[in-house]
């Protein structure tokens, strides 16, 4: 007989080797290396821009060192022109901590700039992937560069203000409302929200976009379901969260200036050209002046706007101007090709908030010529979400040449400014 084959041994499986290194997606690397790079330029502008050099930075360094002496809220209808003890108090307040802490360090102030600057950033990244998902890295993170490096946001974001931390509110404020789309968190969630728009209030005026862009969000909610299923639970939470951080502001200006923004006597102290002897209300005035030195402080100028050198050269504005141009396209393009029912609410919300800055700043200018796109830039992340979004809805080749064109343009802007800094010395 044939002898049978002993079985072969089985032998158990090897155990994986052990994995020592950690794998990093580029995309990540990439991002961090922005930050880096966006953290380098604005520290270098910290250290280099002379001492109330940058726009209204002297009066906001006084009302921070007046309220880190007693931290007592200014009647501000005494003070003189100029002044910024008419602004809500959480920056200062936050900056008086800081100043006490610092010894009323100046470089230790404009990093509080950087770091709300930076804060941003990420914040325009993640709602760019909220807001356009399914689309490759290289969109959010260009949606990203252009808040970061924006010439105008940039130098803003390295001086003393209270613009940084209302950017930076407002857009968490924007992502806080996203995750709250179509019931998502309840009550509680509308609550935060309501929360995080109260302090945008309490650091500047401007966000009452943020405002008003939650609350037709959360109304057109409750008017997109049937009569019966309508509930005004999460909007009231949104109102009852905001009543709550910002409601004591609102009741101070009133009893002591009659209304809640203390906007009619903020007027008497503005401090600017009057508008009506600069050709105020004619088109000479809204067409020759406020719209040119708008586009110009919205892309790259410093200081106050009096030195020929605080501008980028005419070359640059005239190049970034087709570029909007096709962006502009590509988004009317979007919208002539219909818009999803989930999208629609959020596209009133915004257009609403912007709608708010735009009759604020048109409001302004009919009192004194203040033609600083920096108000805006509450809205920047929408603004430039926009951008990018509007060059991709035209197309592959088109998105390529023009948001590789933006971000060339807005590299030699943001370093232009950079190393302009390193020569000039005093306005």
């Amino acid at each position: 007989m044939a002898r049978k084959r002993a079985p072969k041994p089985v032998h158990a499986p090897e155990p994986p080797a052990e994995q020592t290194g950690i794998t990093v997606p580029v995309e990540t690397v990439v991002l961090v290396l922005t930050c880096l790079c966006y953290v380098a330029c604005s520290a270098y502008l910290c250290t280099a821009i002379v001492r109330g050099d940058s726009p209204d930075e002297a009066a906001h360094l006084e009302y921070i060192h007046r309220l880190a002496a007693d931290f007592h809220l200014i009647d501000f209808r005494g003070e003189p022109k100029g002044t910024e003890t008419h602004q809500p108090p959480l920056y200062y307040a936050l900056g008086a901590l800081v100043a006490l802490a610092s010894g009323h360090s100046l470089l230790a102030l404009r990093l509080l700039s950087t770091l709300c600057g930076l804060g941003s950033l990420w914040l325009t990244y993640r709602l760019a992937q909220a807001w356009l998902p399914g689309r490759g890295f290289g969109l959010h993170w260009a949606c990203a560069v252009v808040v970061g490096f924006l010439p105008m946001n940039l130098y803003v974001c390295s001086a003393v203000n209270n613009d940084p931390l209302v950017n930076l509110l407002v857009a968490a404020g924007l992502l806080c409302l996203w995750r709250s789309r179509r019931g998502a968190g309840g009550a509680r969630r509308a609550l935060m929200c309501g929360g995080v728009a109260g302090l945008a209030m309490l650091t500047k005026s401007t966000a009452l976009a943020l405002v008003v862009c939650g609350a037709v969000l959360y109304v057109v909610e409750v008017l997109s379901v049937p009569r019966a299923e309508r509930s005004f639970r999460r909007p009231a939470a949104f109102l009852a969260g905001f009543l709550a951080v910002w409601g004591w502001w609102g009741v101070r200006n009133t009893l002591l200036y009659g209304d809640p923004l203390a906007a009619a006597a903020f007027s008497s102290l503005a401090a600017g050209a009057p508008a009506q002897e600069l050709g105020a209300p004619g088109a000479a005035y809204w067409l020759g002046m406020v719209a040119p030195f708008t586009w110009m402080t919205f892309w790259g100028a410093y200081d106050h706007l009096i030195h020929p050198d605080d501008f980028m050269p005419t070359w640059w504005y005239l190049l970034l101007a087709p570029v909007v141009a096709v962006a502009a396209l590509g988004v009317v393009e979007r919208f002539r090709r219909g818009l999803e029912r989930e999208a629609l609410p959020w596209v009133l919300a915004l257009a609403a908030g912007l709608l708010v800055l735009l009759a604020g700043f048109v409001g302004f200018n009919l009192n004194v010529f203040q033609a600083q796109a920096r108000y805006f830039f509450c809205f920047l992340p929408v603004l430039a979400i926009a951008l990018c979004a509007g060059m991709v809805w035209c197309g592959r080749h088109v998105a390529r040449a023009g948001v590789i064109t933006l971000l060339v343009l807005l590299a030699y802007g943001s370093l232009e400014g950079v190393a302009w800094r390193m020569w000039f010395t005093g306005p």
